[in-house]
């Protein structure tokens, strides 16, 4: 009697093919691992049916070769195999990012922006990211009165990407006089001397400074004047002040 072998011995529901759906969701770089994630592999079996299989399949290669361009890479389950195809990119800056912003972030027209302790993340396509404190420029340079932020750009193996760091402006906020003049009593018609007087500027930032270069008026002593007031401009902000003064009596002329 003939004997009769029924097709896919040992296994009643064998594997027939394989196929892939979907498309891969994270870049593949020259040397880097092997990652298909959005992709979906199905096993089409003997009796019409199907499962995903897609934790379940081996990869011929682990790493990607070191040349870009198109690669392939074998993917097996259950004896059987399919080709799949990924273009794969050299390593690549992919963005930055202002980890720690500088010690200083307030300046007054006309300083110097000192980026010192700025500490930036770069980010690179294959998922990989590292610190970087050096090597990057930015602009401006010096503060203007309408800057407020300072673009900062890294450039790796002729990729440029840029960040920005937001500034403030430090502006008058008010004056004071700190040491009164010397003379504050004056004759009527007589020209008003404040010699030895000192104003203080304090800043939006509270800092503050003896400055010089203000104005005042009257500059004439009048009969009805009792206060000067003075006033100091930096960088278009203007901020007035007033200093107490006397009218000096006039001693009677002798008979």
């Amino acid at each position: 009697m003939a004997k009769t072998r029924m097709i896919g011995a040992g296994d009643p529901n064998p594997v027939i093919y394989l196929s892939v759906s979907g498309s891969l969701t994270k870049t593949q770089t020259v040397g880097g691992v092997v990652d298909l994630t959005g992709l979906v592999f199905t096993a089409h079996k003997y009796n019409g049916t199907t499962e995903v299989v897609t934790t379940k399949v081996v990869k011929s290669r682990s790493k990607w070769g070191t040349v870009a361009g198109t690669q392939t890479v074998e993917v097996g389950y259950s004896n059987k195999k399919i080709v799949v195809s990924a273009s794969v990119v050299a390593v690549a800056l992919e963005s930055i990012e202002v980890k720690t912003p500088p010690t200083k972030t307030s300046y007054k027209v006309g300083e110097t922006i000192d980026m010192t302790g700025l500490v930036l993340t770069a980010k690179f396509n294959d998922g990989t990211s590292e610190d970087v404190t050096e090597g990057y420029t930015f602009a401006p340079a010096t503060m203007a009165s309408d800057t407020t932020k300072v673009t900062i750009s890294l450039t790796v193996d002729e990729v440029t990407k840029t960040v920005e760091q937001s500034i403030t402006l430090i502006s008058l906020d008010s004056i004071a006089v700190t040491t009164p003049p010397t003379e504050t009593e004056f004759a009527e018609g007589a020209d008003i001397d404040l010699t030895g007087m000192v104003v203080t500027a304090t800043y939006t930032d509270e800092s503050s400074d003896e400055v010089t270069g203000y104005t005042f008026a009257p500059t004439v002593m009048a009969s009805d004047t009792t206060e000067v007031t003075i006033s100091y401009t930096e960088n278009g902000v203007t901020k007035t002040t007033t200093q107490a003064v006397t009218l000096k009596t006039q001693e009677p002329a002798e008979e």
